[in-house]
């Protein structure tokens, strides 16, 4: 690859201020690259439709693909990477980094902005039912109601003015005779919505309208329910916040301003603060116990914390328990993920002992609901009608195939030699699933940069301490 080579004009200094002199930036701008083909997924596909036509359809499944690949890439190939090189800022660098400086100046302020807006709206927006719910189970617990049992979407919707295109439509009740592939448009959706509030009958089947997450997702929010706050977006944006404090802490100085403005580049996460999705508050806490491995008690709480907000911390935990194994051994492994099991327990245990069947059956929605295929990964093929749409088993083959042989790999050489791999590999298998949402993908790469530039230092300072008696001792 062709190169520029620095010299020492002002342009070039700044330049090298920002993209760094040091090879582990190789492996920074290829997470840029992936951080940046995931944001290109919030542009809306009509605009590509208008240029490209109905091959825009495959563009997320492009854009997901080759984000988790780069991501792959660099982490696989970091090692080789580290080894002392002549350094010169090539072409590929500086092409990212303009983008990254240009989604951070433009989209990035926005999103800022409309996190901090949104968070403080008398009227706020939230592009997902899980949000409307979560709120709606606070209110419900308030009122002193069983929020598994207590929750009804549609008048949630209507109290906290949401649009009902937004809901997660079944296939049964008004949708029973929809072929699988015919996932029901937005407008059908809010009309479903708008019609079912203005009835006094029952609301039919046809949309989630249960908590499907533990306990963990709607106690986040209780204390703004509480003080009567019409927005609960405040709390995704604090999560952030923290994420972001943490991350600049934890990585060397010559790198923070790299991670600033892939924080500021990172459009998923900020959009997704900015309507107050729980996913942000799960992906900081998983976060931080990866980078804060070394404090037991801070990683093992913001593990039981994760394990209680949302189900996907699950599949972190799997792989942050195999590298704690070779970290600290099996026995303070299995004592760590112990406490942890016992922080979700003790979160999810008055619901538990208050409505079994309601918790257990709105903690398994999203794998027994009769969910629509949807998503950026293998499903997207069939939905683009270039693949058959298999049976739902066939998926659920794959994606729990992909998980087996994601973790034989991690526990046999990853764990070891590439431990931040343990981030991309707990959400890749979701790309066979019958369900590959953006979401699934869109935010483990920011941590795993974090993580790995976390022990990049620890291995420094490590290195640096064990010369240093040898240094005294001569």
């Amino acid at each position: 690859m062709r190169s520029l080579l620095v010299t020492k004009t002002t342009p070039e200094r700044w330049l090298i201020a920002v993209a760094g002199t040091t090879a582990e930036h190789r492996v920074i701008v290829s997470i840029a690259g992936a951080i940046l083909l995931q944001s290109a997924n919030e542009i809306p596909h009509q605009l590509f439709e208008s240029v490209i036509g109905p091959v825009a359809l495959l563009l997320p499944f492009c854009f997901t693909g080759f984000s988790l690949a780069l991501a792959a890439y660099a982490f696989l190939t970091a090692a080789n990477a580290l080894k002392p090189t002549r350094f010169l800022i090539n072409r590929r660098a500086v092409i990212i980094l303009v983008i990254v400086l240009f989604t951070a100046a433009t989209f990035g302020v926005y999103g800022v902005t409309f996190m901090m807006k949104n968070s403080f709206s008398s009227a706020p927006l939230y592009s997902n039912d899980g949000t409307t719910i979560d709120q709606s189970a606070a209110i419900t617990l308030l009122n002193g109601k069983d929020p598994y049992g207590g929750v009804n979407i549609i008048t949630a919707m209507h109290a906290l003015g949401q649009s009902g295109e937004f809901t997660t439509p079944l296939r049964q009740g008004p949708f029973q005779k929809n072929n699988w592939l015919d996932y029901p448009s937005p407008q059908t959706l809010n009309q479903l919505v708008v019609r079912q509030e203005q009835s006094v009958a029952p609301v039919t089947a046809g949309i989630e309208t249960q908590v499907s997450y533990p306990a963990g997702a709607f106690l986040w929010v209780l204390p703004l329910a509480w003080l009567k706050f019409p927005s609960v977006v405040l709390v995704s944006v604090l999560a952030l916040l923290v994420f972001a404090a943490i991350a600049l802490k934890s990585v060397g100085a010559e790198h923070r301003p790299w991670i600033a403005l892939l924080f500021l580049a990172d459009l998923p996460l900020l959009y997704a603060a900015g309507v107050g999705s729980l996913d942000v508050i799960m992906i900081a806490l998983t976060a931080i116990f990866w980078i804060m491995w070394k404090k037991p008690y801070i990683s093992t709480i913001a593990l039981g914390l994760a394990l209680a907000t949302k189900q996907q911390a699950i599949f972190f935990a799997i792989f942050f328990a195999i590298f704690l194994f070779y970290q600290i051994g099996l026995q303070k492994t299995l004592l760590r993920i112990a406490a942890a099991s016992a922080l979700f327990l003790a979160l999810n245990a008055p619901f538990i002992i208050w409505n079994p069947a309601a918790w257990l059956s709105g903690n398994m929605a999203p794998i027994t609901d009769p969910m629509f295929p949807l998503g950026s990964g293998l499903i997207a093929l069939s939905a683009a009608r270039l693949l058959p749409l298999f049976s739902q088993h066939v998926y659920t083959i794959l994606e729990f195939a992909a998980f087996a042989a994601a973790i034989y790999w991690y526990f046999r050489i990853g764990a070891q030699k590439y431990p931040a791999m343990g981030f991309l590999l707990a959400m890749a298998p979701f790309w066979f699933a019958w369900r590959s949402l953006p979401s699934y993908f869109e935010f483990f790469a920011l941590p795993a940069l974090v993580f790995w530039l976390a022990q990049q230092v620890r291995g420094k300072a490590d290195a640096l301490r064990a010369v240093t008696p040898a240094i005294s001792e001569g």
